[in-house]
């Protein structure tokens, strides 16, 4: 028997709730699903993890018979091309699950996460008037620049479309973070009678990947800098150890705490900013949005 390939993807967003909706499935007894999340095999360039699809589908090799297999990255959504190169090497047939929450807390969570990898150094209100800057280059960031885009990243209907024309909407599942998390017994069901897997209770939603800060302030900066040392582990390792291997540190040195209210200022003029892209995505997805996130 070869290697399978994953049935379903959960493409993003960032910050919505895609590692609890992973851990949910992951322990669903039809499903496999890899334990290293963010592969992020389809999306090309720096936020590329794994370069080859057999290095890709080598995550796959224990699916065993699991009635469905999938993986979760959430950089294919952000993506321009990870929709068409989906379909191209896994097929049209391959179930698109987003998972979403309103673009003002998206985008202030992303800032937070930023801000606890020790990377953001600008205060959110900051950080949104240097984006465009950002976003041509003209300073320098540290990781994945995309993750420095928050309010792009928090715009969702183009990126919701790119799937749907690509996949159709009947392939592409859309869930509410805010109704998942607060009630998750009836999604997770139609999300289980969706992927064609035994339908499961589910009383409540796992809380993972929440805001925190670092117990030794620095550690994440040496991590993501670069030394003889580090580029020589870099050349032994292979990247799912060094992956593993970060996460793992990232565990220990994590301290969990919420962040700080976003200002009513900000989070007004957030709120108008984004009201014309939530208007075309509830036309798009058919559902509305606006009553959700605008109540």
């Amino acid at each position: 028997m070869g290697l399978r390939s994953p049935d379903f993807l959960i493409v993003g967003a960032a910050k919505c709730g895609t590692t609890s909706l992973a851990a949910a499935l992951r322990d669903h007894p039809d499903v496999f699903m890899p334990t290293l999340k963010e592969l992020s095999y389809f999306a090309q360039g720096d936020g590329q993890r794994v370069q080859t699809f057999d290095e890709y589908s080598a995550y796959f090799r224990d699916s065993g018979d699991a009635k469905v297999v999938g993986e979760a990255s959430v950089a294919y959504l952000w993506s321009s091309s990870a929709a068409g190169m989906i379909a191209e090497q896994l097929g049209g047939q391959t179930k698109i699950i987003v998972m979403l929450r309103a673009p003002w807390k998206m985008a202030y969570s992303l800032w937070g996460h930023q801000c606890r990898l020790e990377r953001e150094s600008l205060a959110f209100e900051a950080a949104l008037d240097a984006e465009e800057a950002r976003r041509n280059g003209e300073m320098d960031l540290v990781g994945w620049r995309d993750n420095f885009f928050y309010s792009a990243r928090a715009s969702y209907a183009n990126q919701v479309r790119r799937y749907i024309d690509v996949f159709g909407a009947e392939q592409v599942k859309v869930l509410v973070s805010e109704d998942v998390f607060k009630s998750p017994t009836e999604p997770y069901a139609d999300l289980c009678n969706w992927l064609g897997i035994q339908s499961m209770v589910l009383d409540r939603f796992p809380r993972s990947n929440v805001a925190g800060k670092s117990r030794i302030p620095g550690l994440r900066r040496w991590m993501d800098g670069s030394s003889f040392g580090k580029r020589l582990v870099r050349k032994i390792l292979p990247g799912s150890i060094r992956s593993g291997g970060r996460k793992a540190v990232d565990r220990v040195n994590r301290k969990d705490v919420a962040l700080d209210r976003m200002s009513s200022r900000t989070e007004e003029h957030l709120r108008s900013v984004f009201r014309r892209d939530v208007e075309e995505l509830s036309a798009l997805v058919d559902r509305d949005l606006v009553s959700s996130w605008y109540a």
